[in-house]
């Protein structure tokens, strides 16, 4: 047995049985491999857990391209790990064990830093079931680089401007409200405005998991959200978390209230159909004018809901904001239609066809149209 791995099983039997450690050490191979460090990550990151939710998350900004395949690690109902300055995904794995196995964060910090050549090039940060937080910065690490830890919360920078930037990311994520994500968003966007110069970032990544936390009850995984490549990473980066907050979400609401319909349960169905529409016109009032969210709103107002008269207002804008989305204007149509303006509403699927001539039912809501029009 060499070092490295007499290190490990002292470790271990300090806590846990032999018994479990023989599997643990079985299970990791029956070896302690340092993994060959990736590129150098540079940037922001930060690791949390929310207790009373049962989530862990990991959320980054970085000037490495695709920090999301690098930097990320969760285990739902065990922990979350991020390691930077010379990325370690080795570690991450090895630490997210030694937490399954019992450990809580500090130990498995303490523990991987002493028993790594490599330590000294490379940060980590990691936090437990427990909210217990822990960091590592290595000393060969870029000015400034360090950490800030709180409860729940850990925020390691590498190459940021000074302390602050770390530090107010934490208090930050401790002082917002909100599910994770909101709050792990709200304290990158804290972090970088202290780092002012956003141009050298070009990626970020946000993780949340929880035990059958995923659509359905399928899986762990909440959100995994990437932005490989972008001159705004972060903003990017929030605004596919306000698209995905309803995506999936108010789909997966949609299709249980036509379930309740078929049913009987006309109540719990409007009820579901009323959560879905205000959930909408929330996310829409955080991105006016993003044209997936003005359309999905329109047919809930439509088909769900019947409120045309909402539907128009909000057709209206997407079409003067996108004058060649073809499928808003049919759309237009159909709720000037409803709303007894077939004249408009002829002049609305003229305009779709016209930008896209292949749509039948758009030719047949131009005849009805037409037809319904006083002689």
């Amino acid at each position: 047995m060499d070092q490295g791995n007499h290190q490990l099983i002292q470790f271990l039997q300090r806590w846990i049985s032999l018994p479990i450690v023989s599997l643990l050490f079985w299970a990791l191979g029956g070896a302690v491999v340092t993994g060959a460090p990736v590129p150098e990550i540079k940037g922001l990151s930060i690791v949390a857990v929310d207790p009373q939710s049962g989530e862990f998350g990991v959320a980054a900004v970085s000037e490495q391209l695709a920090v999301g395949s690098l930097l990320p690690r969760v285990s739902a109902g065990v922990g979350a790990v991020a390691t930077q300055c010379q990325a370690n995904p080795d570690w991450a794995r090895r630490a997210l064990g030694l937490i399954r196995a019992g450990a809580e964060a500090s130990e498995v910090a303490a523990y991987l830093t002493s028993a790594d050549t490599g330590s000294e090039n490379t940060q980590l940060a990691v936090v437990d079931s427990k909210g217990v937080a822990a960091a590592h910065t290595g000393s060969g690490c870029l000015d400034w680089s360090g950490s800030s830890l709180a409860e729940n919360v850990a925020v390691i920078g590498s190459h940021v401007r000074n302390a602050a930037v770390v530090e107010t990311a934490a208090i930050v994520f401790q002082t917002a409200s909100g599910p994770l994500a909101e709050r792990m968003l709200a304290a990158l966007r804290a972090g970088m405005e202290i780092v002012a110069e956003e141009s050298h970032y070009l990626s970020a990544v946000l993780v949340v998991k929880r035990e059958k936390g995923g659509l359905e009850g399928l899986g762990n995984t909440m959100l995994d959200l990437r932005v490989d490549l972008s001159s705004k990473p972060l903003p990017d980066l929030e605004r596919l978390y306000r698209l995905q907050e309803l995506g999936p979400l108010a789909m997966a609401r949609r299709r249980l209230a036509y379930a309740l319909r078929q049913a009987g349960d006309e109540a719990g169905a409007k009820r579901e159909l009323r959560w879905v529409a205000r959930s909408l016109w929330r996310a829409l009032e955080k991105t006016p004018d993003e044209p997936d969210l003005l359309l999905r709103q329109a047919r809930i107002n439509l088909d769900d809901v019947n409120q045309p008269e909402d539907a128009v207002v909000v057709l209206r804008q997407l079409v003067a904001d996108s004058p060649r989305h073809a499928e808003a204007w049919a759309l237009l149509a159909r709720a000037l239609h409803l709303l007894g303006k077939d004249e408009q509403a002829l002049e609305a699927v003229g305009k779709a066809i016209e930008i896209n001539s292949h749509v039948g039912e758009w030719h047949r809501q131009q005849e009805q149209y037409r037809t319904s029009l006083p002689p």
